[in-house]
């Protein structure tokens, strides 16, 4: 996981393994409604992750009387910066980290963030020392000083290893140099000394101030380069779903996909982070650069007074590629009910029609919340669809907050489920559409163009393109009483052309398309 994480594009499969990732913040918080949207369903199964933004990494410095070493962070970005607070003293948050500024009397210092390292006397034999690293695990806390994980008091830092006892600066060079752990997480930059340098109590309390030595220096900038440069390592990658923090001020990030469905091609997903950059850049890479078709997730309101505001921008964008998602919305931890942005409220949704196969819609699926910020009345959902919002309400018969209808932001309302040109303002064509195109191409690279005596005219004739066009669509089409994406698919609609060494294939397929109404008519009769 670590390695992983430190690697330009990192693969997680599991809650805990991308809060681990995130380790604090929005989106440490994120991870809940992305992997359970909705108590025991189902969310996503796994993501790619790779950062839009530049980072440097930290420096550690031990200040050991004899020598000063330096010792680099592997990983980098402002996350792994070391923090510390005494939990004795007045805690304020400061963008998220807890502060004390003027330490009590008697200061019991709490690692909350980043690494850092103590320095203690030895257990068995106290004239030596025994040096400690270790790793804050603080989630951070919401706008509301509400805590995304743990509260600060349980907290409790990680211990990632010890020393054994020692009494020499020698020693420990020794140590750091065949400890896996450290070799995973640090470089060591200070050449070992060639003599022998003895740890004395004068090191102790150096290494007493504000209870640890912590990391420093790490930075993180976000930027439009950044964020070009994160598309293009994507552009390769099979995901479908993309998340985009747009709901306040600016600064947004996130994206992910499907891959629990049981007609997902890869089970893959991706996760990218991006500050102060626009919504265009991303929609213009999915309508332009992209291999595979996307669909990015974007809250657009946080309560009634945005409401409006919030369908302007869904007809704005009016992309079969986005889906729009009005309101924050309210979570139950313990007893207390704590809001969540319009984000949250999004990556909910997207999580719960993540983990579901592509031909199953999202009408009536239920949300795990507890609450909207904007309880919608009838009218209110009635404009939202015909805006192209996503929106939740309160089921009265269901007893559930469940998503009214899974529509994108495509504006043209008058087709039966898709227009002339196949776009759709239906969430679930749009999946099955970016699901048949992403496997075609996906699968025709490997078992065909990948023929060891092959690929050549011969190998790959017009009549085999054709039949392997057909076995796969046959594969996904509907049968028996087993469903599938697809209804139905014509074989006299499959052609292939050749251009040069080319070949396009055409083919033609009916969408298993959701059924969200149920209209009875009573009749009395005599």
């Amino acid at each position: 996981m670590l390695i992983e994480a430190i690697s330009p594009i990192a693969r997680l499969n599991s809650l805990t393994g991308f809060q681990d990732f995130a380790r604090s913040g929005k989106w440490y918080d994120l991870a809940t409604p992305l992997f359970r949207p909705s108590g025991g369903e189902a969310g996503l199964s796994g993501m790619f992750v790779v950062r839009a933004c530049s980072t440097t990494a930290a420096n550690l410095t031990l200040p050991f009387t004899g020598l000063s070493v330096s010792i680099t962070t592997k990983e980098e970005g402002l996350g792994i910066n070391g923090n510390t607070v005494d939990t004795n003293a007045t805690i304020t948050y400061v963008n998220g980290r807890p502060v004390s500024t003027t330490p009590s009397a008697t200061p019991n210092w709490l690692l909350t963030n980043g690494y850092g390292v103590t320095l203690q006397k030895g257990v068995r034999d106290t004239s030596k020392y025994i040096v400690s690293f270790w790793r804050g695990t603080f989630a951070g806390v919401d706008e509301n000083n509400n805590p995304y994980g743990l509260p600060l008091s349980l907290s409790n830092p990680a211990l990632l290893f010890d020393t054994p006892e020692i009494s020499t600066i020698n020693e420990l060079f020794d140590f750091l140099g065949s400890n896996a752990v450290f070799s995973q997480l640090f470089t060591l930059n200070t050449a070992a000394p060639a003599t022998s340098i003895a740890i004395t109590t004068t090191d102790l309390a150096a290494f007493a101030t504000n209870g640890y030595v912590v990391t420093i220096g790490a930075t993180t900038v976000y930027d439009s380069a950044s964020l070009t440069k994160a598309l293009s390592l994507l552009e390769e990658l099979y995901f479908t779903f993309i998340i985009a923090d747009c709901y306040g001020d600016g600064s947004w990030a996130v994206g992910i996909d499907f891959g629990n469905g049981a007609t997902s091609e890869e089970d893959a997903e991706l996760v990218f982070s991006a500050s102060g950059s626009k919504n265009t850049t991303i929609q213009a890479w999915i309508d332009g650069n992209s291999k595979f078709q996307r669909i990015q997730y974007v809250g657009v309101s946080e309560d009634a007074t945005d409401f409006a505001a919030g369908l302007a921008t869904a007809r704005a964008f009016n992309n079969e590629s986005v889906v729009a998602v009005t309101s924050g919305c309210f979570v139950t931890v313990g007893s207390k009910m704590i809001p969540k942005s319009s984000l949250y409220h999004a990556a909910m949704q997207m999580g719960r029609i993540g983990g579901l196969a592509a031909q199953v819609p999202a009408t009536f699926k239920s949300l795990g919340m507890t609450g909207l910020k904007h309880n919608p009345t009838n009218l209110e959902r009635e404009d939202a669809l015909k805006a192209g919002v996503s929106i939740t309400y309160f089921d009265q018969d269901l007893q559930q907050f469940v998503i009214t209808q899974g529509v994108t932001t495509f504006q043209d309302k008058s087709n039966d489920m898709f227009d002339s040109t196949g776009k759709t303002s239906f969430i679930a064509v749009k999946r099955i559409k970016a699901f048949v195109d992403a496997s075609l191409v996906i699968q025709s690279k490997r078992e065909l163009l990948t023929d060891p005596s092959g690929p050549n005219s011969f190998t790959i004739s017009d009549a085999s393109l054709i039949a392997w066009t057909e076995r796969k669509l046959q594969g996904w089409t509907v049968s028996g009483s087993t469903d599938n994406i697809l209804l139905e698919f014509d074989p006299a609609m499959i052609t292939v052309t050749a251009q040069g060494d080319a070949r396009f294939i055409n083919y033609g397929f009916r969408p298993n398309t959701e059924v969200n109404k149920l209209l009875f008519t009573g009749f009395m009769y005599r």
